[in-house]
């Protein structure tokens, strides 16, 4: 690995953030307020993780209690992100999505799967094959590298 290539992976995944507007905010469908980066991934974190807490969120985001607290107070007031108790732990908060949340949710979704379809639309088979694994175990590899920071 040298500089050369390091430096044309970077141009290339800024090219692709730019182009696809992966990093920008999302305006929802029904005129809602914008949502940026930290909304769409506590969305679906939340949608994974229906009955998650506060901690667990703020640890998937790598961001403190209190920027994750803005976060869902945020998700709450646009109707979201609903906030509950369980009748096991009355003092604990979890947090779910609500139908307006799956909607807007499901919007970005969309959009995403666009994005996929339009870089994998330029690949051949083989070669859509190969980037599909190739970015998944890059995702793998990242994440594992951040759970082992975390646990130091």
């Amino acid at each position: 690995m040298n500089e050369e290539m390091i430096e044309t992976l970077r141009r290339g995944i800024d090219v692709l953030v730019r182009e696809f507007k992966i990093a920008d905010v999302v305006q929802p469908r029904d005129g809602g307020p914008l949502l940026n980066p930290s909304d769409v991934q506590t969305l679906m974190y939340v949608e994974e993780h229906d009955g998650c807490i506060a901690r667990d969120l703020a640890d998937f985001l790598g961001v403190p209690p209190t920027s994750v607290t803005t976060i869902i107070d945020r998700l709450v007031r646009r109707a979201y992100l609903s906030r509950g108790r369980t009748e096991k732990h009355r003092r604990v908060v979890v947090l779910s999505l609500t139908e307006a949340g799956r909607e807007v949710l499901e919007q970005i979704l969309e959009e995403q799967r666009r994005h996929c379809s339009a870089i994998l639309t330029i690949l051949d088979t083989t070669e859509r094959d190969q980037f599909v694994a190739q970015i998944s175990d890059i995702a793998k590899g990242v994440a594992l590298a951040r759970e082992k920071g975390a646990d130091a």
